[in-house]
């Protein structure tokens, strides 16, 4: 059969209707707000982890799966270091980097109070794993954590809390440092960008 109908047109208005549908759902960024109430709520439930991994990914702009949840103290994946006031966490290699990555952040107690303070959360943890003598940092699962993420996303009122995914701590703290009057050089930096 003849296929004198199939020209170059038509061939680019069927690509033009497979790019078209519904427009995209807006992706949700937790602001520090919300992220400070979803801490408070995982603590009062007695999931430090949970609470401590919250605050850890957002301040250092961690992607959840890939970057915190397999944290080391000091191993193949990572290391962390920590002062008085300081965490800085060393990731060998991350999403767009084959490097070695240093992040360092200083205690924001006085800003965002403790819930949110990653070095805090790390002292905690780091305490935890000298008297259980692991090195990972964390030990909850990806399912876990995101079916608790959820769970708090809708008890602090986010509209849609099923579609909260991990991203929305990097998201919503690099909103959190525009809406600080961050510049563009400190959003990038922040989150290696």
């Amino acid at each position: 059969m003849s296929n004198a109908w199939d020209t170059p047109a038509l061939q680019q208005v069927v690509r033009g209707g497979r790019k078209s549908g519904p427009p995209a759902q807006p992706k949700v960024a937790l602001n520090s707000g919300q992220v400070k109430k979803m801490v408070g709520i995982a603590v009062k439930h007695g999931l430090a982890e949970i609470a401590a991994l919250m605050a850890i990914a957002r301040l250092f702009l961690l992607r959840v799966p890939s970057e915190a949840l397999p944290l080391e103290w000091d191993g193949e994946h990572s290391s962390i270091s920590l002062t008085a006031d300081t965490a800085t966490i060393v990731l060998m290699r991350r999403k767009n980097v084959t490097t070695p990555t240093s992040m360092t952040r200083v205690c924001c107690c006085s800003s965002s109070g403790r819930g949110l303070c990653a070095v805090h959360w790390l002292h905690a943890l780091k305490c935890k794993a000298a008297n259980e003598s692991c090195n990972r940092v964390f030990s909850i699962s990806l399912l876990d954590f995101r079916k608790h993420l959820q769970v708090f996303a809708g008890m602090v009122g986010v509209l849609v809390p099923g579609r909260v995914g991990t991203h929305a701590f990097r998201r919503g703290m690099a909103q959190d440092i525009v809406d600080a009057g961050g510049s563009m050089a400190m959003l990038l930096r922040a989150g290696e960008w």
